[in-house]
């Protein structure tokens, strides 16, 4: 799983990148939000570092043009009647909240009830700088912080929904990072998934799947990763 990653802030830097405008009324909103709802929406780290229930600028494809919008790390899926993602517990009967719903594995995509409306429907791509993992070194428990030293930002695709109060006034858009099987150097740092990082000719036909099929997103996301992935424990 990807816990936390470390992702570009610069707004003016990622459209030119990305070729993308940006959604100055959801920024807004979003500001607007940090301050009357501060426990749901979270600012990133001052070093741009997210984690589950902070926010982050997201690159989408929307009415026909690539826009830039701020979304949570960590889907909330719009059926859910409150603001976390609840399941019971058989041993007590009481609902639990699943907070796993900030990565989604690509071999789960069909599968686990949260990604089925957004597969297919509801694409984007966080701009990653890098990313970190736990892993046990010399018996302990230690963070790891993976880069790519020939990329300066990894297009790592994502899948969001759109959250709605009953009475409409809050809207949470949120988002999970897809992973995959590791490349050869997380997985001898000892971790078991990489986000997947797309080539920069796979942009749009992922952002855009309303244009493409099953098969030709599946086969988008399921190629190997090029990356040579540097891993530095903190």
């Amino acid at each position: 799983m990807c816990f936390s990653v470390m992702i570009e802030r610069d707004l003016s830097k990622l459209a030119r990148l990305y070729q993308a405008s940006i959604n100055e009324q959801a920024f807004e909103y979003f500001y607007q939000r940090t301050q009357s709802h501060p426990d749901v929406y979270k600012m990133p780290t001052e070093d741009g570092r997210i984690y589950a229930k902070s926010w982050a600028p997201i690159i989408t494809f929307v009415r026909g043009k690539r826009e830039l919008r701020p979304m949570r790390y960590q889907l909330l899926p719009s059926f859910c009647e409150g603001q976390k993602y609840t399941r019971v517990n058989p041993k007590t009967g009481k609902d639990i909240e699943i907070k796993s719903t900030y990565n989604a594995r690509l071999d789960s995509l069909f599968k686990a009830r949260a990604w089925q409306k957004p597969f297919m429907n509801f694409h984007g791509i966080v701009p990653v700088t890098s990313f970190f993992e736990w892993v046990d070194h010399q018996g302990k428990s230690t963070q790891i912080e993976f880069t790519d030293p020939d990329k300066e930002i990894l297009h790592v695709p994502c899948l969001y929904d759109n959250w709605y109060s009953q009475d409409k006034s809050l809207v949470i858009q949120s988002f999970a990072i897809i992973t995959t099987d590791p490349t050869k150097e997380v997985l001898e740092k000892g971790h078991d998934r990489s986000p997947i990082n797309l080539d920069e000719n796979e942009i749009q036909t992922w952002l855009d799947p309303k244009n493409s099929d099953q098969t030709t997103i599946l086969d988008c996301l399921k190629k190997p990763l090029k990356n040579v992935f540097q891993g530095e424990f903190l």
